[in-house]
């Protein structure tokens, strides 16, 4: 079925393109259509879904207050590369926020350092349980720690404030 459609575009091809160029617009259109019509969404969309293996939904925390809530009302732990605040909630969802401020450095290295607690997060998360709001610090030397370092500590804050059983 896909070989007809490749077909069929050849022989529509626009002149002042080349063959193998339009080729490959046209696979790439195609296959972006195919995987919108199956997945009954837009690219965009599923990479914006907050769902780390598809078994819970991941919320974040976007509002100042829940942010406030969780700094003044929840547990914290300090490592060199992160710091963990996470309280217990009634709903059963697990939210996560990760801040990092100016004191890491300018935004690639902040950009860096949320990459790597996302990354560390994503491999934790198998193991946790729901109903938590867990907020992660990025640290200055959280942008140069490698990210099993980072997921080490992550792990080790995780389990002492009762969220990974």
């Amino acid at each position: 079925m896909v070989f007809l459609f490749i077909l069929t575009g050849i022989l529509f091809c626009p002149k002042n393109l080349s063959n193998e160029l339009f080729l490959w617009i046209y696979t790439a259109f195609l296959l972006r259509v195919f995987c919108d019509k199956t997945l009954g969404t837009t690219a965009k969309t599923v990479q914006r879904t907050n769902c780390f293996g598809g078994l819970m939904k991941i919320t974040t925390i976007t509002s100042n207050r829940d942010f406030q809530r969780v700094y003044h009302r929840g547990k914290s732990l300090v490592s060199p590369c992160l710091v963990t605040y996470a309280i217990k909630t009634k709903n059963n969802n697990l939210r996560i926020g990760i801040t990092t401020s100016k004191k890491v450095g300018k935004a690639v290295k902040r950009n860096h350092s949320r990459r790597l607690i996302r990354a560390a997060f994503a491999n934790i998360r198998p193991d946790m349980s729901a109903s938590y709001d867990i907020i992660f610090v990025a640290r200055t030397r959280t942008a140069y720690c490698k990210s099993y370092e980072v997921e080490k500590f992550m792990r080790q804050h995780l389990t002492q404030l009762g969220v990974i059983h």
